[in-house]
């Protein structure tokens, strides 16, 4: 479901891109481009995931893997405007997840939505922790991002298991999103417990920043949000 949501918005290269993207490999019709910083076994595992979840189904599509850091980039590009779509951001949110866990074996992974030129539009990464993991945009650092998830690690928020979250910035306010149970946002004392855990992500995390804690269903569509301020 996630890849059929994503084909939807893929365009092609410009052509004047294509020497710029690297070595070629080529999956059911899909072209990947791998650079330097990656290898070829890299690029193998992530072409043939690519055939497995049906992103590569014959018609021709065109991305790039590379590594110029600590994280690998997954590049594709798409309509521009898209990335202004929640919608398309949370479906981001559960890709980038699937790339870092079944492809990159845990390991810190960006998805690039790019223009025809191959300009980053919007940059979704995902950084695993033990255990858990943190979702984020480029609005925020990865300090903020490795801030966040220790004080969720030590205060036990993944014990019981993996719950989807995404860290981002509005100006000058911190966006926290997480996936609840429905109707959690119905019971007033749910709603008690959480105001606390968002001021104190504001206050133990973010040096008492303003923050909105986004409520959200499964589908990471805002239900409620709880503001600090």
């Amino acid at each position: 479901m996630i890849f059929a949501l994503l084909l939807a918005v893929l365009l092609i290269f410009s052509s004047g891109c294509m020497q710029d993207l690297g070595k070629l490999l080529e999956f059911n019709g899909g072209q990947l481009y791998y650079t330097s910083t990656v290898t070829t076994g890299e690029a193998d595992r992530l072409g043939e995931y690519l055939i497995e979840s049906g992103f590569f189904d014959g018609e021709r599509k065109t991305v790039q893997l590379t590594k110029p850091a600590a994280v690998y980039e997954f590049r594709m590009v798409v309509l521009e405007g898209i990335e202004q779509d929640q919608n398309f951001v949370r479906i981001a949110v559960f890709f980038v997840h699937e790339l870092s866990e079944n492809v990159f074996e845990g390991n810190p992974v960006s998805i690039h939505f790019c223009d025809s030129r191959m300009n980053t539009l919007l940059e979704i990464s995902y950084v695993r922790l033990n255990p858990g993991g943190v979702n984020y945009t480029s609005t925020v650092s990865l300090e903020e991002v490795n801030a966040l998830g220790e004080y969720l690690v030590q205060n036990g928020f993944f014990d019981e298991k993996d719950i989807p979250v995404l860290l981002s910035k509005a100006g000058a306010v911190y966006e926290f999103r997480m996936i609840v149970l429905d109707g959690t946002e119905e019971n007033p004392e749910n709603l008690t417990i959480l105001r606390s855990f968002a001021e104190e992500i504001s206050g133990n995390v973010f040096n008492n920043s303003q923050l909105d804690f986004h409520l959200c269903d499964d589908q990471f569509n805002t239900i409620q949000v709880i503001e600090v301020r």
